[in-house]
């Protein structure tokens, strides 16, 4: 049996007689007809199924976002990882901030740097390096300076560094461009690098005069680096 208890709206067999009942019990009006009614019979069929439908998708809608939750998740642990990785090679390859004592941390592209440096300009290029790396949205630079004065084995060490900075010519333009790799504001796909006992040939063209000057400071920032010829680098 089927039951009209409002105006487009059904109620199906045993359910509807227990709810027919009730209706008539608030005062409710309804009329009854039989289940070979076409209209009753049709709409028997198609609410459960409505129902089912809507339940199906909205598990499948939970299914996908919980999916999509997990990808996002492991993409920005991976993300996190090369940016971290990156900012480490850069500070490392760097003849200003080679021997920092940095702790290098990121959360969804915000990085934090912790640890020494010998001068707040140190301190300030490892910030503006590390906020040049592709991927990085901010900088937290925790870099404390340290304020003692050099002492003579500090010097003999520095010293020491300076002689032993005369890196490879292979290792140099490998760097060079690794550095470009990283960098968010230079395009390292337009820029050919030779390097020639320590001298660094950079030609190819740039968008702006603002990234020219960038891949030059870049280039000269490198360990092993003597100088920067730019003249083949056009905009």
């Amino acid at each position: 049996m089927c039951v009209f208890v409002a105006a487009g709206s059904v109620r199906v067999n045993g359910i509807a007689c227990r709810r027919r009942s009730k209706y008539k019990q608030m005062g409710a009006k309804g009329r009854s007809c039989t289940e070979s009614t076409p209209k009753c019979a049709s709409t028997q069929t198609q609410r459960p199924l409505a129902a089912t439908l809507r339940r199906s998708t909205q598990t499948t809608f939970k299914a996908g976002r919980a999916d999509s939750s997990a990808s996002r998740s492991y993409g920005e642990v991976i993300d996190d990882a090369s940016i971290t990785s990156a900012v480490k090679s850069k500070l490392l390859w760097s003849k200003n901030t080679e021997g920092l004592a940095t702790n290098v941390d990121t959360k969804q592209g915000k990085v934090t740097l912790k640890g020494s440096a010998d001068s707040a300009a140190t301190k300030d290029l490892a910030g503006r390096l590390t906020m040049g790396t592709r991927g990085v949205t901010s900088v937290d630079n925790q870099l404390m300076v340290k304020s003692a004065k050099p002492t003579s084995a500090d010097a003999a060490m520095t010293a020491s560094q300076d002689v032993g900075s005369d890196m490879s010519d292979g290792w140099i333009t490998t760097k060079v461009k690794s550095t470009y790799t990283y960098s968010s504001n230079v395009d390292g796909s337009d820029i050919s690098v030779n390097t020639a006992k320590g001298i660094v040939v950079l030609s190819g063209k740039v968008d702006s005069g603002a990234e020219r000057a960038l891949a030059i400071e870049l280039a000269q920032n490198v360990r092993g680096v003597k100088s920067v010829e730019s003249k083949a680098l056009t905009l």
